[in-house]
C-alpha cells in the first residue's frame, strides 16, 4: 500500500502590510487625501475607519503610493469596505505601475452597511517599482457614505479568505458555472 501526500503551500497567514497606516489607527497619516474624507470610530477592527463622503461635483479619495517593489512581481491588495448604499460602492483600486490598472466597487442588495472584504491580484509591470493604492467614493448626488479599514498590500498570492467572526464557516468554494454551455 503506498501513501500519497499532497502539500498545498500558502504565502505566510499574515505577510508584512507593504501600505503604511492601512488600520488607519494613526489617522489619514501616509495617505494623500482629495474631497470629503475623515475617520470614524465605526471601523471593522481596531478603533479607526476612514469615512468617504461624495458630493455632486467631487469625488473623495485617498491614495498611497509604495516603493520598493519587484518589477513583474505579483502582489494582492485587500480591504474591508462598506457603504449605506449599494448604488455608491467603495472602490479599492490599483495605478501607475501595475502591468494592467485594476479596481473592485461593487456592493450587492442585501450587503448594504455590512463590512465586506474586497481583494485582488495584480502583476507589477516590467520595469516598475512602484505602485499607487486607492481608495474611491465616485462622485454622486445621492447621501452616501463610503468607508474602508485594514487595507493591506502583500507580496505574492494570499491563502483563500475564511468566513468572518461569527458566520458559519464556507462548505467549500463557489459552484463555477460555464456560459454557455459546452456545444452551444
Amino acid at each position: 500500500l503506498l501513501l500519497t501526500t499532497t502539500t498545498t503551500t500558502f504565502a505566510q497567514e499574515n505577510p508584512a502590510n507593504l501600505l503604511v497606516n492601512g488600520s488607519f489607527e494613526s489617522g489619514l497619516e501616509g495617505w494623500t487625501i482629495t474631497g470629503k474624507t475623515m475617520t470614524t470610530n465605526d471601523a471593522w477592527e481596531g478603533g479607526t475607519a476612514v469615512s468617504l463622503d461624495p458630493e455632486p461635483g467631487g469625488t473623495a479619495q485617498i491614495s498611497q503610493w509604495v516603493n520598493g517593489l519587484k518589477p513583474k512581481g505579483r502582489y494582492t491588495v485587500a480591504a474591508r469596505i462598506r457603504t449605506d448604499d449599494r448604488i455608491v460602492p467603495p472602490i479599492l483600486g490599483v495605478r501607475n505601475g501595475a502591468q494592467i490598472a485594476k479596481a473592485h466597487g461593487w456592493v450587492a442588495i442585501d450587503d448594504e452597511g455590512k463590512w465586506l472584504e474586497r481583494r485582488f491580484e495584480f502583476h507589477m509591470d516590467e520595469d516598475a517599482t512602484s505602485i499607487e493604492v486607492y481608495l474611491q467614493a465616485w462622485q454622486t448626488d445621492l447621501p452616501a457614505q463610503v468607508q474602508f479599514d485594514d487595507v493591506r498590500l502583500w507580496e505574492g498570492r494570499q491563502s483563500p479568505p475564511s468566513a468572518d467572526p461569527g458566520d458559519p464557516p464556507w462548505p467549500g468554494a463557489p459552484e463555477v458555472a460555464t456560459a454557455p454551455l459546452p456545444g452551444e
